[in-house]
């Protein structure tokens, strides 16, 4: 979804795209792409072979701490959100919205403490 995203910002450098990012719910993905990124071999032959070119993992997330400048937390947190579904939705289909922030997100742990206790 962010190799997408950054696909098309490129082409359309006047868009005002969404944040592509982690939330807070959605950290256990964040860990374990971390493992991956530290297996360059594998994550450079995927990289070439699924996306076509290497995919740097971001730190930031620009839109979102503007937003934490003019609303609160919650609020920015709540559009970060909304707007990551809605353009997994329209870039991935909805079946694939719908696994990740539906189902897969069932399945998480509530917090970032209890994932913290999860992973050790």
């Amino acid at each position: 979804l962010y190799a997408r995203a950054e696909a098309y910002k490129k082409e359309h450098p006047e868009a005002n795209l969404p944040d592509i990012g982690i939330t807070e719910s959605m950290l256990i993905i964040d860990e374990i792409w971390h493992e991956f990124v530290l297996l360059t071999v594998s994550y450079h032959k995927f990289c070439d072979e699924y996306i076509g070119f290497y995919l740097h993992h971001p730190p930031l997330l620009t839109k979102y701490r503007n937003n934490t400048k003019t609303m609160n937390e919650e609020e920015a947190s709540e559009l970060f959100v909304s707007e990551m579904v809605q353009t997994t939705f329209d870039k991935l289909g909805e079946e694939i919205a719908v696994r990740w922030f539906d189902e897969y997100m069932n399945h998480l742990p509530t917090n970032s403490e209890d994932m913290k206790a999860d992973l050790g």
